[in-house]
């Protein structure tokens, strides 16, 4: 079952990869002198790449609060059909 910790949890994942690329590879591409375009174009991609994750991250820790508070609604609907019973 996909649970917003799971997707969190992925989104996290894919993060931590994005960093250890950013650290191992992007300085090698600031050494370089040619296709500057090409080199800040690649940049942008993993920037906004990591942006729309940490996006992700943030909408799902919003869902998992929303259904936090479903979860509580619902318990205290059972609780109060049980004391009706």
């Amino acid at each position: 079952m996909v649970t917003p910790d799971k997707l969190r949890t992925k989104a996290k994942r894919v993060d931590a990869l994005l960093e250890a690329f950013e650290r191992s590879y992007l300085h090698i591409i600031d050494i370089g002198e040619d296709e500057s375009a090409e080199r800040e174009r690649c940049t942008f991609a993993f920037y906004a790449i990591r942006d729309q994750i940490l996006a992700l991250v943030v909408d799902a820790g919003e869902l998992c609060d929303h259904m936090d508070v479903c979860d509580a609604v619902l318990a205290i609907q059972r609780e109060r059909m049980d004391k009706n019973d």
